[in-house]
């Protein structure tokens, strides 16, 4: 589908690994950026202090300190090893019941432990889950200070002491802060739990499930697991409502008419079976599907369970909406988009390749959270995988999604998409890039939290947590760029032409951005052409900009030399910035 630059021949294959450890971590928050006291109806209910449950058998939920009602959650209620273990609002799920041993052993789903990723016991370490092995960092120790200690003495820590749910559990420094005390809560009795199954036929989810709705719309047409879909739509004209009842619907595809809508039950799920290509397909517009789950179909590479568009903007859809839905263990990706598609709310994770991809015009991709794409590393993300990946948009906005773990970048605009708009997303954790535009046009990157990303492509400028590659009219700021492999970056290689001509890093505007970079991250401008007119007449500028570059001596990439902040200023670059 791309033009494949030299970098991707010379790429090695992605290791087949369940979770990319965060290599430089902030402090928790002082004293005085706690959250206050939680007192009165808001408290956890707490059944006992954490000595008492420890070496109990009893499952139990483990409640932080820190925010009401919220407790020690497996993310997605994943089962694969690796998956991070963070805060969200008690549920009572399988994934926040945990069982304590009498050998220091935390399990959950019965067979899996708490675990210290890297066994080293090393600071910012995340908290994951993992086959119980009796390893040292799998063994925990509850104080009477409401602490869990681990390996190296170090405690559980809700990272950046940040209350919201879906924040990161790691090892740090005990401090006694509040993000490092927990209560148990919800005794639900001895013995394990049962985890979904791999390919998650459960219906079972951490942090939320599908929006269903509990009623169904006024005029809709119900439907009951073992219902025909198909058969319903050729039955009724376009613009019909269906209500799908809570269940699960096997190997449906279901090609809509214009104007149809498709609302389920929470719970109601569309099964593929690993049998089954789409979920929905065909050229009907305005269709709407709404809140419910899509699992194991089987869509070829570049295509998703839910095929609103194909390989141009001619032969897609449009005006399809998509939200509240959960699209997760598709074999490719879980959305292909149509023209002015929207896509909101959604929890896209799992799928074999990607997120969500495709081509469209005037695309809203709004408050969904992606996650987990190419977790197997199936396909190679020099070619496409990762969180999303979007072609041929005109007018596309991205807003307010949560993009993490992703195999691959998290937000990538690879090949002609013009006036793109990333603003307000929370990128992290993401094999390569955090926010990647790639031979492509006038784009505003703005008001994104960008950490964590980059750190298993970071050769020469790439694993960027905001990286620009040949592409034109680019303006970054407002920006959080925190600990990524490298901070924002731009590369000019020989890219060719494209449908608004050469494609070339110029007129590139980055300011008023916060960039921490970690011990050998740079930010700056690289390019292996043999001209430098990316560098002296090409109008790209940095300005404005804070920096938090710690011991690192050469945190900036100029006229292709590593040099520090004496020379960047030098070459008029950030004359204003701030240096820390």
């Amino acid at each position: 589908m791309r033009i494949l630059p030299h970098w991707v021949a010379a790429r090695r294959t992605l290791a087949m690994l369940a979770i990319l450890p965060i290599l430089s971590l902030a402090t928790a928050c002082s004293d005085n950026t706690q959250p206050d006291a939680i007192t009165g109806p808001d408290a956890p209910s707490v059944q006992g202090d954490l000595q008492s449950a420890f070496g109990s058998g009893t499952s139990t939920a483990i409640v932080s300190q820190l925010a009401a009602n919220t407790c020690l959650d497996v993310r997605l209620a994943s089962t694969a090893s690796g998956t991070p273990v963070e805060i969200w609002g008690c549920n009572g799920g399988s994934n926040q019941k945990f069982t304590w041993q009498s050998n220091g052993e935390i399990r959950v789903y019965g067979n899996m432990c708490l675990d210290a990723s890297g066994g080293q016991g090393n600071d910012g370490d995340p908290i994951i889950i993992w086959p119980c092995s009796g390893a040292a960092n799998q063994k925990w120790t509850p104080t009477a200070a409401g602490e869990i200690k681990g390996i190296n003495g170090k405690c559980m820590d809700v990272k950046y002491a940040d209350p919201t749910p879906g924040s990161r559990v790691i090892l740090w420094p005990c401090n006694g802060q509040r993000n490092q005390k927990w209560d148990v809560s919800g005794s639900s009795g001895s013995g394990s739990t049962t985890p979904p199954s791999s390919d998650s036929s459960s219906t079972d989810t951490s942090s939320g499930s599908s929006g269903g709705t509990t009623t169904p719309p006024a005029g809709a047409v119900t439907l009951r697991p073992g219902a025909d879909i198909q058969a319903a739509v050729n039955s009724h004209g376009g613009g019909t409502a269906f209500y799908l009842e809570a269940g699960t619907y096997a190997r449906q595809s279901i090609t809509p008419k214009s104007g149809d809508k498709f609302i389920g039950a929470s719970g109601a799920t569309l099964d593929g079976q690993h049998a089954t290509t789409y979920a929905f397909q065909g050229s009907a517009d305005n269709v709407t599907i709404q809140g419910l789950i899509i699992q194991n179909y089987n869509p070829p590479a570049q295509m998703g369970a839910v095929k609103a568009g194909g390989n141009s903007a001619s032969d897609g859809t449009s005006g399809w909406v998509v939200e509240d839905n959960e699209i997760r263990y598709n074999a490719t990706a879980g959305i292909r988009l149509g023209t002015q598609m929207k896509v909101l709310r959604n929890k896209v994770h799992h799928n074999g390749q990607e997120g969500i991809v495709g081509i469209g015009d005037n695309v809203l991709v709004e408050g969904n959270e992606i996650a987990f794409n190419n977790y197997q590393d199936a396909y190679n993300p020099g070619w496409e995988a990762g969180g999303t990946k979007f072609v041929h948009t005109n007018n596309l906005v991205v807003r307010n999604n949560y993009v993490h773990d992703n195999h691959g970048p998290g937000l990538w605009t690879d090949i002609d998409n013009y006036n793109t708009l990333y603003e307000g997303n929370r990128v992290e954790n993401n094999t390569q890039m955090g926010i990647f535009h790639e031979i492509s046009w006038k784009a505003t990157i703005r008001n994104n939290t960008v950490s964590g990303n980059g750190f298993k492509m970071n050769s020469w400028l790439w694993g960027a947590g905001i990286l620009v590659a040949a592409s034109k009219d680019v303006e970054i700021y407002g920006n959080t760029v925190k600990n990524n492999a490298n901070g924002i970056t731009a590369v000019q290689q020989n890219r060719g032409s494209g449908t608004y001509g050469t494609h070339l890093v110029q007129n590139l505007n980055v300011h008023d951005n916060s960039v921490t970079v970690s011990s050998g991250g740079r930010s700056g401008i690289a390019q292996d052409i043999g001209n430098n007119a990316v560098f002296t007449s090409w109008n790209n500028h940095f300005h404005h900009n804070t920096y938090y570059i710690g011991g690192n001596s050469h945190p900036f990439e100029w006229m292709n030399q590593q040099i520090g902040k004496s020379q960047w200023q030098g070459y008029g670059q950030d004359t204003d910035g701030t240096f820390n």
